[in-house]
Parts: C-alpha cells; structure tokens; sequence
C-alpha cells in the first residue's frame, strides 16, 4: 500500500529502509529462553525420581529389612521348633516303648513270683498230706518225707514194697502205693520221678539171670512201681517217669547194714515244673 507525504506524495524506498523489519520470534531460540527451563525441568523431575527412589530404600532399609530378618529368624525357629518336636515326638514314642516293655516285665515278674507262691504253698501242703497219711511208715523209719531242690520227695525202703531180690510188688507194697497214688493224684501240674536205688554188693548168682547187675534191678524195680500208679491207680502215663541208678546215688554208706539198707529204696519225686501237654 503507497503511503503519502503530508504534502501528498508517496514516499519512496528510503522511507521503508528506516523502519524497523517485523520479524516472527515463535520459532527463535534465544539463551535464556524456553530450551534451558525444559532442562531445569527435567533435572528437576529427575532429583524428584531420585530422591523418591532413595527415601524408598531407606524405608526399605529401616523397615523391610529388619522385618524380613526377623521373618527370616522366625521362620529358622519354627524349623529348629519342628525338628525339636520331631526329636521329642520320638523320644515319647521310645519312652513309650520302654515302658510297655517294663510293665510287661513287671507283669511277668509278677506272674512268676504268684507261681512259685503257689508252687511254695502246694509243696507244703503236699508235704502236710504225706506226712499225716504216713505217720506211722515215718515213725518207723520206712518212709522219709522230705523236699529236695524245692520238690517233694518220697523214699520208701525197699523192704516195704519188694521181697529180697524181686522186682515184683509185694502186697504190702500195693497197698502202700495206693495211698501214695491218692495224694499224687491232687498234684495234676506235677511229674512224678520214679526212680530205683540198690546197694553195691553184687547181684547172688541165683538172681543173675533175671538181673545180671544193679542197674537191671534198680530200673526193673522204678518200671514195675509206674507200670502199677499208672494201671492200677489211673494216674496218666504222661506225668510218669522211671529212672533205674543202681548202686551210685546212695544216701549212706555201703559199709554197714543199716547204710546198705537205706540205700536200698524208692525214690519218687514230684517235679516243680508243670508237665508237657499230652501229645507234645
């Protein structure tokens, strides 16, 4: 657009070369300008992110850590807890073990100790009965009632059940071995030991055909009186025993009259031990 002199003409070039250019400063960057406040900001956000990032550790450090130690201590004493109890768990059950094992000891000590209190009281009374039943046998020196390792035993003079150099009963000695038989027969638990004794003198040659020496005598004489308890008496065969010694369990000497005659005799025993079950 032409522009005018007060006097109306148009001005010329040198008019426009006096003022100023207008110029677009949007897109100048001048120091001090948008670009370094970008930066400050950035710094500043930076700081920011940083200072949160260490406050962060920090309260890690003053809270997190000490927590999770402790978590972690707790957690190796609840370890160190369950193994203890393991351990005390199987040292209950030994314990246990042990003392089912001692009350069954004890139950069996009790047990024995009733049996021989009973076996004790049994004897006593055996010995009592024999004694009352023989009195007059015993006055007289036929008979000895007596114990032996805890058992009853009973010596008969042979005299009183055999004649001179038989092995068969006489009838004295029946008689005598049927009164035996009722008190052996109130012993049912009980084995009874038959056994035949004789003196050293030698066998008469008129009896060595059916003895030929003590042994023959003694266990034909111990056979003949179970073969009788047993026959005659109904006492069972399970509970009877037959032992011949001959002349080597004397009881006296062999040098006089009356040793050689108490050495001639029956033994009959009543063992301690209950006897095996028929069939075993």
């Amino acid at each position: 657009m032409a522009r005018y002199d007060d006097d109306g003409g148009a001005s010329d070039e040198r008019w426009l070369e006096g003022q100023p250019t207008v110029t677009d400063h949007r897109h100048l960057e001048e120091p001090g300008g948008v670009a370094p406040r970008r930066n400050a900001s950035a710094i500043v956000l930076l700081i920011v992110v940083l200072l949160l990032v260490a406050g962060a550790a920090i309260f890690a450090a003053v809270h997190y850590l000490p927590m999770a130690e402790e978590l972690s201590r707790l957690r190796s004493d609840a370890g160190e807890a369950r193994q203890r109890g393991q351990a005390s768990e199987a040292e209950m059950e030994s314990a246990r073990a042990e003392l089912a094992r001692l009350r069954e000891q004890h139950a069996a000590v009790r047990s024995e100790r009733d049996a021989l209190r009973s076996t004790a009281a049994e004897t006593e009374a055996t010995l009592d009965a024999l004694r009352r039943q023989f009195d007059v046998e015993i006055q007289a020196g036929d008979i000895l009632v007596r114990t032996a390792d805890g058992e009853v035993a009973l010596d008969m003079a042979s005299r009183i059940l055999f004649r001179s150099g038989d092995a068969d009963l006489s009838d004295r000695g029946k008689a005598l071995l049927r009164r035996v038989a009722d008190t052996l027969r109130s012993v049912e638990t009980r084995v009874i030991h038959v056994a035949g004794h004789t003196d050293s003198k030698r066998i008469s040659r008129t009896l060595q055909e059916s003895f030929p020496t003590n042994w023959e005598l003694s266990t034909a004489r111990a056979t003949n009186v179970v073969r009788f308890l047993q026959d005659e008496c109904n006492i069972p065969g399970e509970r009877l025993a037959a032992t011949g010694y001959a002349h080597y369990r004397p009881v006296a000497t062999n040098r006089t009259e009356r040793g050689r005659r108490l050495n001639r005799r029956i033994e009959i025993k009543l063992s301690a031990r209950p006897m095996a079950p028929a069939g075993h």
